[in-house]
């Protein structure tokens, strides 16, 4: 009985601690991922950039297969129009976006119809939820 317990405790033990070692790493990597993208915030701006793929993979926003630090933008984010409002991955591709620096809106054109997102509200929405 006794052997049963050390084998156990000498096979698992060193198993548990390489996973956390494992699930550290993978963290500190997104982390570092997430710093060197591209960042989508109020003080910098983005040139027009035309959109052929959008995903959102681990709650990240990818554009063409670019990763960017987009400060609370998400899938359920909420675009708005002159007349509607939908969630970004409502949005089909292809599109373009842009927008100026010191400016609170990243601008959406699709089919000469312009959708914009207010990143401020953005932000303080992911920060309360």
């Amino acid at each position: 009985m006794m052997k049963k317990k050390k084998a156990f405790y000498t096979a698992y033990i060193p198993v548990f601690l390489l996973g956390i070692f494992y699930v550290y790493k993978m963290d500190q990597l997104a982390e570092n991922n997430r710093k060197l993208a591209p960042e989508i915030c109020f003080e910098k701006g983005l040139e027009e950039l035309i959109v052929k793929t959008i995903s959102f993979e681990r709650n990240n926003l990818y554009f063409n297969d670019t990763l960017y630090n987009s400060e609370g933008i998400s899938s359920y984010t909420r675009v708005k129009s002159k007349n509607t409002v939908e969630e970004l991955s409502d949005i089909k591709s292809p599109f373009k976006i842009k927008k100026k620096s010191n400016n609170d809106t990243l601008e959406f054109y699709k089919n000469g119809k312009l959708y914009y997102i207010l990143l401020t509200e953005e932000i303080n929405f992911s920060q309360d939820n």
